[in-house]
């Protein structure tokens, strides 16, 4: 079956977030990953296991509220992420991790209130069967809280994705591009290429960036795709 690859360019204005923050996204469609890996890939991969919690009907990411779990090998910890996540011009407080998503299509707005989990933790949630609210952090339940009803929510795991992580380029402010490949069994794969820059010109960055893309041969699809949406629904489907 043919897959379908997705690439998306993340372009971070600084390795402090704040509002000035901007995250730039396109998305490329490729054959295959060792296509693209032959392009731009030259380092070891790093391997990160993923899964996000939801409701059976979704109810978190439709009130733009997302619960991820990862299982980083490659750090010291794991991380246990709480975002939130609005149009544009919907301010969030009490963070210290925000930023502005811009697609083709679209304009977001994001904060996220990320917890360190030991990486026997970040294992067990994501091999178990275990209750998520369980392991927030005060600061995380209270933010759920104080957006959504959680008496009796049930939260199901939508994972786990066996993700790859590769360094591909040195980037501003000494962080690395990476690019992120994400295998599903239905011969779709998406994939994520990323890195760190300034946002004082916008339009000379995304000129910049369509210029590698077109040097390194790679093909950007005409289709915004959320990563996080693709993955919950995958794994809602009864095929899986």
């Amino acid at each position: 079956m043919r897959n379908f690859l997705l690439i998306t360019i993340f372009l971070l204005s600084s390795s402090c977030f704040s509002e000035d923050l901007a995250e730039y996204h396109v998305f490329l469609c490729e054959e295959n990953f060792e296509s693209v890996k032959d392009k731009i890939v030259e380092s070891k991969v790093k391997n990160i296991e993923v899964a996000y919690f939801d409701t059976q009907k979704l109810k978190l990411i439709k009130s733009g509220i997302i619960i991820r779990v990862r299982f980083r090998p490659d750090k010291k910890k794991s991380d246990l992420t709480l975002k939130i996540r609005k149009d544009s011009n919907d301010k969030i407080t009490n963070s210290k991790k925000c930023e502005y998503d811009y697609y083709f299509s679209k304009n977001k707005y994001s904060c996220s209130w990320k917890q360190k989990i030991s990486h026997q933790v970040a294992k067990t949630i994501l091999h178990s069967k275990v209750n998520i609210l369980d392991y927030l952090s005060q600061e995380q339940m209270e933010l759920l809280k104080s957006i959504t009803n959680t008496n009796n929510l049930k939260l199901n795991k939508f994972g786990n994705v066996k993700s790859q992580r590769y360094d591909i380029a040195d980037g501003s402010q000494g962080e690395d591009w990476t690019v992120e490949y994400w295998p599903f069994e239905n011969g779709r794969n998406l994939i994520e290429l990323s890195f760190r820059h300034d946002t004082k010109d916008v339009n000379h960055t995304m000129q910049n960036l369509d210029n590698y893309l077109t040097r390194h041969k790679l093909k950007r699809c005409q289709k915004d795709i959320s990563k996080t949406k693709y993955t919950l629904n995958y794994f809602l489907s009864p095929k899986n």
